[in-house]
């Protein structure tokens, strides 16, 4: 499953859950990074794996809601569920 990590400039990077540890009573999701760039043939993010990791809680990711990924001639895919932005670049407006 994956999750957004952050949105910058409409690029939107992903988060695929490796582990999810629990620290005093407190969720913490271990994320293998993801960019991405959009495929309007597919309405979807293709996504492709960085040499990092990050450690994040629940109230860090920009959605709620986990996303699955689909492999599609070995490219891993996802579509979002909810629309994401943004919100400092949109507050300055």
């Amino acid at each position: 499953m994956y999750v957004i990590v952050s949105c910058v400039n409409d690029d939107i990077v992903f988060g695929r859950i490796q582990g999810i540890y629990v620290q005093d009573l407190i969720p913490r999701f271990l994320l293998h990074v993801c960019h991405s760039t959009y495929s309007s043939h597919f309405g979807a993010y293709a996504l492709e794996p960085v040499q990092r990791h990050v450690v994040l809680t629940k109230d860090k990711f920009l959605d709620y809601y986990p996303l699955t990924g689909y492999v599609i001639d070995g490219t891993k895919y996802v579509v979002l569920k909810n629309f994401v932005f943004d919100e400092e670049e949109y507050s300055e407006i």
